[in-house]
């Protein structure tokens, strides 16, 4: 306990620029508080971090199967495209809530018992922001699925994509 009220006495006693600070999402906030720290490390670039994710699972659920020969396949099942496409949306979906549910689950709720941030229920707010993420994540990796199929390769719509995240941030 006592390294802990430490710790967050020297975060307190950080004087960083109000400029630096809202750069980073934390503009008139003190760093001892763990709301405003943890959006400091964790949620400035936790949200571009699993647009990453989405990139990669966007882009490669069309334009992965292109280039992997297995489109020729797929196109001689008896069913449409619009299902096809459907159906790597809605597996994108899962693939996107399943990531962000795991990063809450192991990153909040398995540490909690190691910490003392569960007070006016904090680990109930982390997980809350985290799976907060999931429509931006979502929207990205539906932009990914999308260029992928109509982009000329999986490389130029992951290059589109990760542009539109890099803007975005």
């Amino acid at each position: 306990s006592d390294v802990c009220s430490s710790d967050l006495d020297s975060l307190g006693a950080l004087d960083y620029p109000d400029e630096v600070l809202a750069a980073f999402g934390a503009s008139g906030g003190n760093l001892s508080d763990p709301r405003v720290y943890l959006g400091v490390e964790f949620f400035s670039l936790g949200p571009s971090i699993a647009a990453v994710f989405a990139v990669i699972a966007g882009t490669g659920a069309l334009a992965g199967e292109e280039s992997g020969g297995t489109m020729d396949f797929l196109a001689a099942l008896p069913f449409t495209r619009r299902r096809l496409y459907t159906e790597k949306l809605l597996g994108l979906a899962v693939a996107v809530v399943a990531m962000l549910a795991l990063t809450a689950s192991i990153a909040w709720l398995a540490t909690a018992p190691f910490n003392d941030m569960d007070g006016n229920g904090l680990i109930r707010d982390l997980v809350a922001a985290t799976l907060a993420e999931a429509p931006w994540v979502l929207f990205v990796g539906t932009v990914g699925l999308f260029l992928g199929a109509v982009a000329p390769s999986r490389g130029t719509a992951a290059a589109w994509t990760g542009g539109m995240v890099v803007v975005a941030y």
